[in-house]
């Protein structure tokens, strides 16, 4: 018993120690993004990504930038991002981050500006059936919101449901710290419910 939990332990540190940061392009090549060891970039984090390109840092620590057009994916961890229109009349693809899944739609939600806007597309047809829903600095306005926008989709995902009612349940109020930060779907990314 005590090898099955030893396996188990290493296994699992093994895979949060082992896990890249890297973004697939329409090639399918795959790019690792590094951590910036220089610190000496306009960015705050590892990475960043504004209205048109993703920054991050090679092998070297040097700053690259890459167009969002030219992506089609981003994984960080737990969190994956994916290319997708964001509703302009211009047909313009930006990343947006995968908050949940179930069989029929896709949640995922835009950053742009200091706001988070949400997106819930029919998997079927590939269309939008709810599109920039401006996730707001209100609890109650975000409550409203969800119940309208997002619940009629995945109400049998018992957890999610419960995840965002605990999160908009407390007073938020603005804040000037710029950044991507959505207390509707704080600790929330990538879920399946299938």
């Amino acid at each position: 018993m005590k090898r099955i939990i030893l396996f188990l332990l290493f296994f699992t540190c093994y895979n949060l120690f082992s896990q890249e940061t890297y973004f697939i392009d329409n090639n399918e090549v795959k790019t690792v993004m590094y951590k910036n060891i220089t610190k000496k970039t306009n960015i705050k984090g590892d990475y960043g990504y504004g209205g048109y390109y993703l920054h991050y840092h090679n092998k070297e620590g040097k700053l690259k930038k890459i167009a969002q057009s030219k992506l089609k994916e981003l994984v960080d961890g737990e969190k994956r991002y994916i290319n997708m229109k964001i509703g302009s009349m211009f047909g313009f693809r930006r990343l947006h981050e995968v908050i949940i899944q179930n069989d029929k739609y896709l949640l995922t939600q835009y950053f742009e500006a200091g706001f988070h806007y949400a997106y819930v597309k029919d998997k079927t047809t590939g269309k939008f059936v709810e599109k920039k829903i401006k996730i707001s600095w209100n609890h109650k306005r975000d409550q409203k919101k969800f119940k309208k926008f997002i619940l009629p989709y995945f109400k049998e995902c018992f957890v999610f449901v419960k995840l965002v009612k605990e999160n908009t349940k407390k007073h938020y109020r603005y804040t000037t710290d710029y950044t991507n930060y959505n207390r509707m779907f704080r600790g929330i990314s990538n879920i399946s419910c299938l």
